[in-house]
């Protein structure tokens, strides 16, 4: 998945200017699990 552009980014950009973003944060985290998961799995280079 592309999470840097579209979470990263705007987290690092948010807290930057202290805004806090808790919501988009906890799901930027999820992502990263299941992506790291998926990209385990033996898989999911045919995928």
């Amino acid at each position: 998945m592309e999470l840097e552009a579209i979470y990263e980014t705007p987290l690092a950009l948010a807290a930057g200017v202290d805004f806090a973003m808790p919501r988009t944060e906890t799901l930027d985290r999820a992502l990263k699990f299941i992506d790291t998961a998926n990209r385990a799995r033996p898989d999911a280079a045919s995928a």
